[in-house]
């Protein structure tokens, strides 16, 4: 069965418009007309069975390999490819960068747009690692390019996920100067937002009808963004080591939970399967603390090209599993 690349109507509608059709709207549709001939997932029986639906609460994903896509597809594509900078500021490499994060912030938006559509029964959680403590030692120019889809993606689906009662969680450290100011309230308006949002949903469901919002539950996409999970074991530490300081907590009631109850996933469940892409087989300091009895599944296919397809093999592989949690 040949892979599918799908580009959902959400990629091309959601992106903002500023004057006509934006850069990323444009690109997505030449992307869109060169994969017209792929067979779709979405719908196909063999990937609706009931028997794979077992526990799955949690899918977190290292998205890897949009620079690598972009310098792939570079000498390719650079012919039909639209601009995508302001050519009085764009190098050749720039261009590429922001080429290769555009195309992956699309395969966001298709990716979580399946999820929703197909496994909100199971599927409560999906978190993605979008910008690393570690990735700071980038260029300059690809940081700068991360940030400008970041800011953009999230602008373009504030609408979309709030009529579909999504909730947006951040994870990381956003008070870092470095980050655009612009960016850091995009994204805690969009996460006060859709917080507001879900919240209304389940209290109003009754007087806001929405199709299928008695039976869909509510997906939670949490959004790694400037965060280690060594750092976010390190302040949770120092703030428990605080209030034993302070006598508010006994040394010895110090334990998991408690420990939890300080991180920034505070209340989200474990992963039970982490995905990364891009055929490095490490962790790269992602939710290091919740992860230790996940299932880890490592492809070698580039983030922009884990299609819907890619995520139903990576499902199957996780169903295939037998998580025994240390037991026989």
């Amino acid at each position: 069965m040949g892979t599918a690349f799908i580009i959902p109507t959400i990629t091309t509608n959601y992106w903002p418009r500023k004057g006509g059709k934006s850069q990323l709207e444009t690109y997505n549709k030449l992307y869109q007309e060169d994969n017209a001939s792929c067979s779709q997932v979405q719908g196909n029986s063999q990937y609706q069975s009931s028997t794979r639906r077992k526990s799955l609460q949690h899918v977190a994903i290292i998205c890897d390999g949009n620079s690598r896509w972009a310098t792939t597809t570079e000498a390719s594509s650079s012919s039909s490819r639209p601009p995508l900078l302001d050519s009085t500021t764009a190098t050749t490499t720039t261009t590429t960068t922001f080429h290769g994060h555009a195309r992956g912030a699309s395969r966001v938006l298709s990716l979580v747009e399946y999820i929703h559509d197909n496994y909100s029964d199971t599927i409560r959680y999906v978190t993605l690692y979008g910008f690393s403590s570690e990735n700071w030692s980038r260029p300059t120019h690809e940081i700068r390019d991360i940030w400008k889809v970041m800011e953009e993606t999230a602008e373009s689906v504030k609408e979309w996920v709030q009529k579909e009662y999504l909730t947006i969680q951040i994870l990381g450290n956003l008070s870092d100067d470095r980050i655009p100011s612009s960016l850091r309230n995009t994204l805690l308006a969009l996460e006060t937002a859709t917080s507001t949002t879900s919240s209304s949903s389940t209290k109003h469901k009754s007087t806001h009808p929405h199709p299928s919002s008695s039976t869909k539950k509510t997906l939670t996409l949490c959004l790694a963004i400037n965060y280690g999970g060594r750092n976010d074991i390190l302040n949770a530490t120092r703030k428990i080591a605080e209030m034993v300081e302070r006598g508010e907590l006994k040394s010895t009631d110090v334990n998991s939970d408690v420990m939890n109850r300080f991180l920034c996933t505070n209340g989200m469940p474990d992963p039970d399967l982490v995905i990364r892409t891009g055929g490095e087989q490490r962790l790269s300091n992602f939710l290091i603390w919740n992860i230790a009895y996940s299932e880890l599944y490592f492809t070698p296919v580039l983030w922009p090209d884990f299609d819907e397809h890619q995520f139903e093999l990576a499902l199957d592989w996780y169903y295939g599993r037998e998580r025994r949690f240390g037991g026989r």
